[in-house]
């Protein structure tokens, strides 16, 4: 009995398996938590750079980011790293003052 097309069939059944199923979850992981690396690095930026520059220096702080995000070899899109900045914001100023994310109390 030729054994030949049996194992190229199994051989074709697993990488269709790992092809369709493994590695996207493989990369879907991945990203996840490069994402969120990315955004503790964003955070640590944010929470120096209000340490660091006065509150009206709104774009030396934003440069101050994106210089210590760049330092680390960190490039993402403009829209998706201005987002992070954003959402670190917020969340540093829930945590300091207690306000919400139309500014008041």
């Amino acid at each position: 009995m030729d054994y030949t097309r049996i194992i190229e069939a199994v051989i074709a059944l697993v990488a269709a398996v790992l092809t369709t199923f493994l590695i996207p979850w493989i990369k879907e992981k991945y990203d996840a938590e490069k994402l969120k690396k990315v955004q503790t690095y964003v955070d640590i930026a944010v929470w120096a750079a209000e340490q660091i520059y006065r509150a009206s220096d709104g774009d030396a702080k934003k440069a101050y980011v994106l210089q210590y995000l760049a330092e680390r070899g960190i490039r993402f899109d403009s829209e998706t790293v201005e987002r992070m900045i954003e959402a670190s914001v917020l969340m540093l100023k829930n945590e300091l003052y207690g306000v919400d994310k139309k500014g008041g109390e």
